[in-house]
């Protein structure tokens, strides 16, 4: 007798930032695939259950997952929240994950859930360092971030999005090399990682406002639809429609 095979929907709320993106329900099928951000994984009840690249299956009530490491989620209610590793959390919270990840216990699963209840958004983000008790790092030793700093923080907001890291270097009127450099001190990836990760939102948002995906697509800086549903695709392991329905509803 043939097995036959289950499919499991996402359904939920998602909310997606600048920076930042939250979903509350139930997750569905995914392929393997690696964020461009931190994950953060809260099951509701028993263990999450998450299949890590090198280290196979692992339970924990809550789990985060560095950037740039391959998964696969196993379908389950949870609350699952995304975060720039450029943040002051993001790179407190890297250092946590030795091996890629980082188990938390049913007591702070419980606090987390506890927040998620009453919290959503940006709010539910920024509880996240309080909950778990983790001093921010200050970057450098002043609050005004300096030139570089500042370009880099204006990228989310820009209209056009440099296509290279050499057509960056020349407005931050530094070489390609100490950009470079600068880059991954101030958002911990190489450049086209995170350019991606900003094309992914500025799409998501417009397709969530009513656009087709082939206007998003072309809006963010993707070649067409097909290119925007493959970046989708490798990097949360899920197709944009499931996405885009789970951020209208």
């Amino acid at each position: 007798m043939t097995k036959q095979t289950v499919t499991h929907f996402w359904k939920g709320k998602a909310e997606l930032g600048d920076g930042w993106a939250t979903f509350l329900g139930t997750s569905g099928d995914n392929s393997p695939h690696q964020h461009l951000v931190l994950q953060l994984v809260i099951a509701f009840k028993n263990n999450a259950q998450i299949n890590i690249a090198d280290h196979g299956n692992i339970a924990s009530p809550a789990i985060l997952i560095a950037a740039n490491i391959k998964h696969q989620l196993q379908p389950g209610d949870a609350v699952l929240i995304f975060f720039d590793s450029q943040s002051d959390l993001g790179r407190a919270l890297s250092q946590r994950c030795t091996n890629g990840f980082w188990q938390l216990d049913d007591t702070i699963r419980n606090r987390l859930l506890s927040e998620a209840r009453h919290r959503h958004g940006l709010e539910l983000v920024q509880t996240l360092a309080t909950q778990l008790n983790m001093p921010i790092p200050q970057s450098g030793s002043s609050n005004v971030p300096d030139r570089v700093e500042k370009l880099v923080m204006e990228l989310p907001q820009r209209t056009e999005l440099p296509n290279t890291l050499s057509q960056f270097a020349k407005e931050a009127s530094l070489s390609p090399s100490r950009l470079r450099h600068r880059l991954a001190e101030i958002v911990g990836m190489p450049f086209q990682p995170y350019l991606r990760w900003l094309r992914l939102q500025r799409a998501m948002k417009l397709a969530a406002a009513g656009a087709s995906l082939t206007e998003a697509a072309h809006a963010a800086g993707f070649a067409d639809a097909a290119h925007l549903s493959r970046t989708m695709r490798r990097h949360f392991g899920i197709s944009l429609s499931h996405v885009i329905k789970s951020l209208q509803t």
